[in-house]
């Protein structure tokens, strides 16, 4: 039969916050290092507090040990470096659940999503790459630069023991832009946008071109008038920020923002992200950009750049006709990313839809009992 080991408070802090504490199972003390926890305000106007120690749940099943922990600065998470990546390589997620971009992201924005990742692990394991915004919403890490969103999971019988942490919180859970339903049983999933893509399974580079030809005559126009394609590592620092700095100089654009520039220099510069970057140039002249991560057999297509006054020769478009037919020679597929806007579906042959989820405290604590779903 399994033993629980529940956590006592021994000591308070002056705002009710546990300060110490010992585990018990049975007629058994055990004085253990207290993690650290998320205290949440109930006042109208939710905040940030300070953490303080609580609880972490262990369960002994026979001779298996299952721990929950929660990790709240980046600082911290090397300790875990090695559990997250074999999840990663077992569970197939996309780039955006590596550790890399996970850790970059808890880093940089920091000042703006109060991390909490929440790991379940045992034999098996889970990690929930969770965060808190100051004021607002439960979600996962990434800011507004993560495309796909997800859990890292070996054993789906382990998350509710996640979503119970979350219900804790007292605050709304929210996902958006899901690839895979795979580990979201029970919660009620809402179509979000589409990812238009090719699959080179689908299409040869040969039928790609034959089936694009005038986009192929423009490419080759775009020689006449002294362009010339190139292909730079994402360790070229100076020109990613180039390319970021020009996107955040345009009206309207996400990289009006300097940590999402400066998360992108940082990112791209990681050689695990295999970053990749794409240009038309002309007498040392930056005319368009594309920004690409290799992601084990996809090319992701991540920003597209070109210069406005270049704009009556289409660069960026035929940027990324060029790039997709040499992934297609690759035998790579091609992402798209979010979004089906009309430069992208002009090349598309297939898409991925993806999701939103979300989930109130008491769902979260009905999740959190086992197999259930969501009430409408």
């Amino acid at each position: 039969m399994a033993a629980r080991w529940r956590f006592r408070s021994t000591s308070k802090s002056t705002s009710g916050s546990t300060r110490s504490g010992c585990w018990q199972s049975g007629d058994e003390w055990e004085r253990r290092t207290c993690l650290s926890f998320l205290f949440c305000d109930r006042s109208s106007e939710p905040r940030l507090l300070r953490m303080a120690p609580i609880e972490c749940n262990v369960e002994v099943e026979g001779k298996q040990l299952i721990r929950t922990r929660i990790i709240e600065y980046p600082s911290e998470l090397s300790r875990v470096r090695p559990l997250w990546e074999e999840l990663y390589r077992r569970d197939g997620g996309t780039m955006f659940q590596s550790f890399v971009w996970n850790e970059t992201a808890a880093r940089v924005f920091a000042s703006r999503e109060a991390m909490r990742i929440v790991v379940v692990d045992g034999a098996v394991a889970a990690i929930v790459p969770a965060c808190m915004k100051p004021i607002g919403n439960v979600c996962l890490i990434g800011e507004s630069l993560f495309d796909y969103r997800d859990v890292l999971c070996s054993d789906p019988e382990l998350l509710p023991r996640a979503w119970e942490v979350l219900a804790g919180w007292q605050r709304n859970f929210d996902v958006t832009a899901l690839r895979s339903h795979k580990h979201w049983g029970g919660f009620r999933l809402e179509p979000f946008a589409k990812a238009p893509a090719i699959l080179h399974d689908g299409v040869t580079a040969e039928q790609f071109l034959s089936s694009q030809r005038r986009l192929g005559r423009h490419s080759r126009r775009l020689r006449k008038h002294g362009l010339s394609l190139h292909r730079h590592s994402g360790a070229n620092r100076a020109l990613i920020e180039t390319i970021y700095q020009r996107k955040g100089n345009e009206a309207v654009n996400l990289f009006n923002d300097r940590l999402r520039r400066d998360f992108m220099a940082e990112i791209c510069s990681r050689p695990e992200s295999r970053c990749e970057v794409f240009t038309y140039e002309t007498a040392g002249e930056l005319v368009a950009a594309l920004v690409t991560f290799r992601d084990d057999s996809v090319r992701r297509f991540y920003t597209t750049y070109f210069d406005e006054r270049w704009a009556s020769l289409s660069p960026g478009q035929l940027l990324l006709f060029e790039v997709a037919a040499d992934a297609l020679a690759e035998g790579l597929d091609c992402d798209f990313m979010t979004g089906e806007y009309p430069y992208k579906m002009r090349l598309a042959t297939d898409s991925v839809q993806l999701y939103r989820a979300n989930a109130t405290p008491e769902q979260l604590r009905e999740l959190g009992r086992g197999p259930t779903t969501i009430a409408a």
